[in-house]
């Protein structure tokens, strides 16, 4: 395959390398592993209720335990009723609550506020996560994720990623078949 082929610097021989037996080494990898090699952005397809599917490019995030999906495309997918349930009880939460996780977990406790809200049928857990945006009280949600080719039916947390470049975040939990190339394209 190299023969013939001029290399005008290291760069351009890195890269040619990778142009050149890049897929066949992945192949290999994946053929010992047993797992997809995935990198940092992914297509992936989200199936929500009642079979909704949305195709999107996804972020893939190790450092995040759950996978996310913004508000918008979780409406897209036919969860708006639980969105909507879960805003008349989270919106009651006072600010003072809001930026401190100690006082958000209390609070949470104190007002039974996951069990009142796994009372709706689509949410099948809820989460207090810290994040760069701050402290946010989730819902989570069952849905079926098609990453290169792998399903998994997972759930994932909700929030407003409107701000984000991308409109889910696939974390470490759902990370398990596959290998992160960074690289990979």
């Amino acid at each position: 395959k190299a023969k013939g082929l001029k290399v005008k610097s290291v760069e351009h021989g890195i890269r040619l390398g990778k142009n050149l037996f890049g897929g066949e080494i992945e192949e290999e990898v994946e053929e010992l592993t047993g797992k997809q090699v995935i990198g940092l952005i992914e297509n992936i397809e989200i199936t929500g209720r009642d079979e909704l599917t949305q195709k999107i490019k996804a972020k893939v995030d190790t450092g995040a335990t759950i996978s996310s999906i913004d508000e918008a495309l979780a409406v897209e997918l036919g969860f708006v009723d639980a969105i909507n349930f879960s805003k008349t009880i989270l919106n009651q939460i006072p600010a003072e609550y809001r930026d401190d996780l100690i006082a958000m977990k209390k609070y949470s406790k104190d007002n039974n506020l996951e069990a009142r809200l796994e009372e709706h049928p689509d949410i099948s857990d809820t989460a207090i996560i810290k994040s760069g945006s701050g402290i946010t009280y989730r819902i989570s949600i069952p849905i079926k994720l098609n990453i290169s080719g792998v399903i998994l039916e997972t759930y994932c947390t909700v929030v407003n990623r409107q701000h984000l470049d991308y409109r889910a975040l696939i974390g470490s939990r759902d990370l398990k078949s596959f290998i992160i190339d960074p690289s990979k394209k």
